[in-house]
């Protein structure tokens, strides 16, 4: 994620692939904003890995650290960033594929 522009997740050329590449991207630009709003120093190297769901409306309605190995402050503004990321509706061919009208990503932060 220090590099903006390097997708966190895998996309492909299919309406689930532009989704994830539209989720990616707004979930890069919250990233940003909150690593600039708190100082360069507070992105140290580490890594994190979290899945989330995103309900029919594009709210993210739940979010676990799935791995960890970050400075604190890093673990908490990165979470605070991908809880506040504005995304998109979710695809109503997509919604009538999931069990029970939410998606499911894992995510993954890289400082290096």
């Amino acid at each position: 994620m220090s590099d903006i522009g390097s997708s966190a997740l895998d996309v492909a050329e299919t309406p689930l692939g532009h989704y994830k590449k539209k989720v990616d991207q707004a979930v890069q630009r919250s990233w940003h904003r909150a690593r600039v709003g708190m100082g360069e120093d507070v992105a140290k190297f580490g890594s994190l890995k979290v899945r989330f769901w995103v309900e029919r409306s594009g709210k993210i309605v739940d979010l676990k650290v799935v791995r960890v190995n970050a400075d604190p402050a890093m673990v908490d503004f990165s979470i605070s960033a991908i809880r506040n990321t504005v995304l998109p509706p979710v695809p109503e061919e997509l919604i009538k594929k999931t069990q029970d009208g939410r998606m499911e990503f894992d995510y993954e932060i890289i400082i290096y």
